[in-house]
């Protein structure tokens, strides 16, 4: 089933990245790494992806969440390894987004194995509140 991990990130509205892999909870080594920052035009956030292919790399927007779907390559199955700490399995990962971000806007880019989703900010939301 879904693990829900819990972050005080202040870019996302209660953030919960639910993540999934085969039919078992993945591990930490299968999910890739993220980052999430909060930027004036909106939320960037940013996946670790080395190896994977704009072909292998599936977005999807359901109910307010960003899901992340890869396929890592396949490595030679018959090789012997002695060690073997980089994961190849497929995996599916999910961001909450509030309701302060567009997520039908969203624009993703893979550079140099780094997938950046950035996320605008919804029209007439405002980041800073005048004091009177």
């Amino acid at each position: 089933m879904y693990a829900k991990n819990y972050s005080t990130s202040p870019g996302l509205c209660k953030p919960r990245v639910a993540y999934r892999a085969g039919n078992a909870s993945a591990p930490a080594s299968i999910r890739p790494m993220m980052n999430a920052s909060e930027h004036a035009d909106g939320l960037l956030l940013e996946f670790a992806l080395p190896g994977v292919q704009r072909s292998d790399i599936r977005l999807e927007l359901k109910d307010e969440v960003l899901w992340l779907e890869a396929k890592r390559p396949d490595t030679d199955d018959a090789a012997r390894y002695h060690r073997r700490e980089m994961s190849h399995l497929p995996f599916r990962r999910g961001i909450r987004l509030g309701e302060r971000y567009d997520a039908a806007s969203c624009q993703a880019s893979l550079v140099h194995g780094v997938l950046q989703v950035r996320v605008p900010h919804r029209n007439g939301y405002r980041k800073e509140v005048d004091v009177k």
